[in-house]
């Protein structure tokens, strides 16, 4: 099949309360949410009814309708999207979900709370403007046409509680042209529009776990924020989709069906996924209320004796919750006088105040193919702790180029946490999806810490780069004080990050880093310029010119530094100083013969971040006569020689100057023999070739004629001028 570059199976779309809302909030003693309050403590956060005016939040799922519902408002609806002309009665799934999002209920009794006093329905993000849109009717619709109908209609998150499956009811767990087309919806979801329209896309993980790769396109795609589901806590019995009360009775645990990462190691990938977590079991929210039979919820009605409530157990559930969250946080940014947040952003902050699941499923090593980097935790998100964030503006053009961060940790208190993500370009569909590789590193503490190298919850040393995810993190536990160094190295810039501009090979990002102050360190660092040195000299000639080592200090206070070398050839002046100085660099190349010398210089300064630092020297010293026989020796065979007459090569007998080999000329009477090559002579001065012969001769004669060597432009022939009675050797120059 010609001009083919990749066959995949297409795949079928399937779909995917205030306890939930105290467990993402943070709000629990040991594995369960403390109280009610939710709405409290949103309100306390800087959140208020009179916001979420500019934005609204997309459900794509099997809801049509929003209407008649009292915890969701008609003036919240923003719009109400049917492109594949769904009918009939509604399930009830993406109603629900779109209530765990904007549901909001404050009443009070037993038909709107339990018996704990958490109200049903209550959303994550109660004041959002909500939208939906229907994909599982019969006309054929693309995610982009949707997403950019949606997207004009005032849409910048977009929750999807659905995913592919094969014909077989499997998860499509692989990264495909589904995957690769909401990559490329998170960076632009109105492709025809001038610049790029940014879209928040969360997704699903799916509900195939426990097994590993059993995430499910487009759950993962790279830009997406993927959703896993951990336990709600709820003990109201078993849900109509078979999870009892062990399955909702610790927010610490990972539900056994939420579906699992790697992505597709087997085909090149090895992605973390999912990304984050939030509960998923006994989710109650709203539901229709008219022409509706509750065919995609667990339960069409619940608790009993009521209609305004239904539950539900999938990371359906879960992801809405982070939908929210993610609506809170793009509210939050506007809050507080800041553009909106890049969808990269807003995956940066959630996962990098997420919280470690320590239960059933989990308590593993983050970023986890169980659990992401963990638990959703807006309390963590908007405790007012200082941050530094850095929201795309920052492009890394080339490979190898770098930026950095300095500061200082704010208060031992808290921990210190960095987290890097970037909007990736859609990468291929066979082997490894990534295009982009950036590297976050990260010194504090007097520890360099590489993104995603962790043991448990926290970050450790050393380790290798993270070649895969488009997210990385360095989680330091409370505790560590002082300076600190954030750098993101753009490892490999190899795709067009960031479309729309001249440059075809460039990488933006989002950098979140928590519990800091911007500025420079309390402590210097050194810099040093060139990076390393090279001399090359002629042996017995003059010694190369001096070069000279510009030190620096990156950091803060005062750089008092000191320089050494490690090798007798090699010299520094002055020893000493106080950034910035100049240090120059020499060598002698008195007593060395040709060959290739390395050395290295050692600035050290008490104090610094980075002391020592090494700067390698290399010295070539070539020779002053170079040769230009080949195989003079003849050591081997006579190559490239040309042998005629009465002469061969041998490496036999007992006539060889040095090593094994030799030509013998003659050999017999009145014999000749004549062993030449052709090589070329450099212009400047005089050649001189020196060689040696061994004459073996019986003649007793002394008035042999002597036949001198001669010499022409382009090479050199020469002729036995002596004779001898013994074996002998001489030098002819």
């Amino acid at each position: 099949m010609e001009a083919v570059f990749a066959l995949e199976e297409r795949g079928q779309r399937r779909k995917l309360d205030e306890a939930q809302g105290q467990i993402v909030a943070g709000n629990l003693t040991g594995n369960l949410p403390t109280s009610p309050g939710y709405i409290t403590w949103l309100n306390g956060r800087g959140f208020a009814s009179t916001q979420f005016t500019s934005f609204a939040v997309n459900v794509v799922d099997d809801a049509y309708s929003l209407t008649g519902h009292p915890d969701l408002v008609s003036g919240r609806i923003v719009f109400q999207n049917n492109p594949t002309n769904q009918t009939g009665a509604q399930g009830g799934h993406g109603f629900l979900n779109a209530h765990i999002i904007g549901g909001i209920n404050t009443g009070t009794g037993a038909s709107v709370e339990d018996a704990n006093g958490y109200n049903y329905g209550l959303g994550i993000a109660p004041y959002a403007r909500m939208g939906v849109t229907a994909i599982f009717g019969g006309t054929a619709a693309s995610s982009a046409t949707w997403e950019s109908t949606a997207y004009g209609q005032g849409a910048r998150i977009s929750s999807n509680s659905w995913g592919f499956q094969t014909s077989t009811g499997a998860p499509v767990a692989r990264y495909d042209t589904n995957a690769q087309a909401y990559d490329r919806i998170v960076r632009d979801a109105q492709t025809g529009t001038a610049g790029n329209q940014p879209m928040v896309v969360v997704f699903a993980a799916g509900n195939d776990g426990p097994g590993t790769n059993t995430v499910s396109s487009p759950g993962t795609a790279k830009n997406i924020i993927s959703v896993g589901a951990g336990e709600n806590v709820r003990q109201t019995g078993t849900d109509g989709c078979g999870i009892a009360n062990t399955g909702a009775n610790s927010a610490n645990d990972v539900i056994g069906f939420s579906s699992r990462g790697p992505v597709n190691s087997s085909g090149g990938d090895g992605r973390v996924k999912p990304d984050i977590m939030a509960p998923g079991t006994h989710v109650q929210a709203g539901v229709p209320q008219s022409n509706y039979n509750g065919s995609s919820v667990c339960n069409q009605f619940w608790p009993t004796g009521q209609t305004l409530y239904g539950w539900s157990s999938g990371t359906s559930h879960s992801t809405p919750a982070v939908a929210g969250g993610a609506a809170l946080v793009y509210q939050h940014f506007l809050n507080l006088g800041l553009p909106a947040p890049s969808p990269a952003m807003v995956k940066a902050y959630l996962m990098n105040s997420s919280t470690h699941m320590t239960g059933s499923g989990s308590n593993d090593t983050l970023p986890s193919n169980n659990q992401g980097m963990g638990r959703m935790n807006l309390g963590r998100a908007f405790d007012g702790t200082a941050r530094i964030q850095i929201d795309q503006t920052q492009v890394l053009a080339t490979t190898g180029q770098t930026h950095q961060v300095t500061g200082s940790v704010a208060t031992t208190g808290q921990p210190f946490r960095v987290t890097l993500a970037w909007t990736d370009a859609p990468g291929p569909t066979t082997g490894a999806p990534w295009v982009n590789n950036l590297d976050l590193e990260v010194t504090v503490g007097g520890v360099t810490y590489r993104g995603n190298v962790f043991s448990g919850a926290n970050s450790v040393s050393g380790g290798v780069a993270d070649t895969r995810n488009n997210s990385e993190s360095v989680f330091v536990p409370a505790g560590v004080s002082g300076s600190f160094t954030v750098t993101v190295r753009g490892t490999n810039i190899a795709g067009d990050g960031v479309p729309g501009n001249a440059d075809t090979t460039d990488q933006d990002f989002a950098l979140v880093i928590y519990n800091a102050t911007a500025g420079a360190p309390a402590s210097p660092t050194i810099g040093v310029s060139p990076a390393s040195f090279s001399f090359t000299a002629t042996a017995g000639g003059a010694n190369p010119a001096n070069q000279t080592l510009n030190i620096t200090n990156t950091g803060g206070g005062t750089l008092n530094w000191t320089a050494s070398d490690n090798a007798t050839w090699l010299s520094v002046s002055p020893a000493s100083g106080t950034a910035p100085s100049g240090v120059a660099v020499s060598v002698n190349i008195s007593g060395l013969t040709a060959g290739t010398y390395n050395g290295s210089i050692t600035i050290s300064a008490t104090g610094a971040t980075n002391t020592p630092v090494t700067v390698p020297v290399t010295l070539t010293v070539n020779p002053s006569n170079p040769q230009l026989i080949v195989n003079g020796g003849f050591e081997g065979s006579s190559s490239p020689w040309v042998l005629s007459g009465q002469a061969f090569w041998t490496n036999t007998g007992a006539f060889p100057r040095t090593g094994t080999g030799y030509i013998f000329l003659g050999n017999s009477n009145n014999a000749s023999g004549a062993a030449y090559q052709q090589i070329t002579i450099p212009s400047g001065p005089a050649k001189s070739l020196t060689f040696y012969l061994n004459v073996t001769s019986s003649e007793t004669t002394t008035t042999t004629p002597k036949r001198p060597c001669s010499s022409r432009t382009g090479f050199v022939s020469c002729r036995v001028q002596r004779f001898e009675t013994r074996p002998s050797t001489g030098t002819l120059t």
